[in-house]
């Protein structure tokens, strides 16, 4: 257990600013999936969510090789107020949320 924010609070500073949260850990994912699929979640609803999984060597590099696809996702989140960006980075793959 690390001496850092408790998830919920990391989540809801995430939300209220707008931002976009990047985490690396399985905790993260862990919590929101707790509350339905994705999609369906309506404690999270709002919550623009990198999730990076793989290990912490390999990381910087998937979201390096990542950027344009995040770009684009932002770009489609940006679109309409009710969309929010939900992309999991693993190490072969790339996927978004909708």
């Amino acid at each position: 257990m690390g001496s850092g924010a408790k998830d919920e609070i990391v989540v809801a500073a995430a939300i209220l600013n707008n931002a976009v949260l990047i985490a690396i850990d399985g905790d993260m994912k862990r919590l929101v999936r707790r509350f339905g699929s994705p999609n369906n979640s309506e404690k999270y609803a709002k919550l623009n969510l990198i999730s990076v999984c793989c290990d912490e060597v390999l990381a910087s590099k998937r979201i390096a090789h990542a950027m344009t696809f995040i770009e684009n996702e932002w770009s489609v989140a940006c679109l309409k107020w009710a969309r929010r960006m939900w992309v999991d980075i693993g190490p072969h793959r790339l996927t978004s949320y909708r």
